[in-house]
């Protein structure tokens, strides 16, 4: 802001101490510019620099979501690749993977930095745990005021073994038909060939 305020000397004291409260400061640096004039006009000029920073309080957290190798629901490969998004109006600054919904603290170890930005995304390559079956995700997003989002999760089973055939048996030949049949040991589906020999 800017403006002038103004101060009378009525006493015929030589040393006074002023002071003058209301002043309507900007954000950033302020010029204080003080002149004192005496009865006979003499007049001297002094100047203030005064910094003022708003403080603006966020409690607002970021969202975001995770999706793994763009939403499937099986894989037969621990490489892995994560889509991350999230938003927040003050800056997403990082996030924060884990295989447990354990919500991390915003100076929790662990926290993959980000350039602050108001929508964050990113693809990035992850390998899953050894193992055959679901793995889940858990991602949180926090932002530079320190606020750490809600919990995004997204799961995918990995399926690394391949599936067993016993017990193939025909029945039913004839010239112009037979009946096959065979168990596998998970649902998978199957393909039949026939011919004279195995190389079709």
């Amino acid at each position: 802001g800017s403006g002038t305020a103004s101060l009378n000397n009525n006493s015929n004291s030589t040393s006074i101490n002023w002071s003058i409260n209301a002043i309507n400061l900007s954000q950033g640096d302020n010029v204080i510019t003080v002149t004192a004039q005496d009865a006979t006009s003499n007049a001297e000029t002094d100047t203030l620099i005064v910094t003022y920073t708003l403080l603006v309080t966020d409690t607002t957290i970021p969202t975001g979501t995770i999706s793994i190798n763009s939403a499937a629901n099986y894989t037969n490969d621990t490489g892995a690749t994560l889509s991350l998004s999230a938003t927040d109006a003050t800056g997403v600054t990082g996030y924060y993977l884990s295989t447990t919904n354990i919500a991390p603290s915003a100076s929790a170890s662990g926290w993959t930095g980000v350039t602050s930005t108001t929508s964050y995304s990113a693809r990035i390559t992850y390998t899953l745990s050894l193992g055959d079956g679901l793995k889940t995700l858990y991602v949180w997003y926090k932002d530079a005021a320190g606020n750490v989002s809600s919990p995004a999760n997204d799961s995918i089973t990995l399926d690394t073994t391949v599936p067993a055939i016993s017990n193939i048996s025909s029945s039913g030949i004839t010239y112009n038909s037979a009946t096959i049949t065979w168990i596998t040991n998970e649902n998978s589906d199957t393909q039949l060939e026939y011919g004279l020999t195995t190389s079709y």
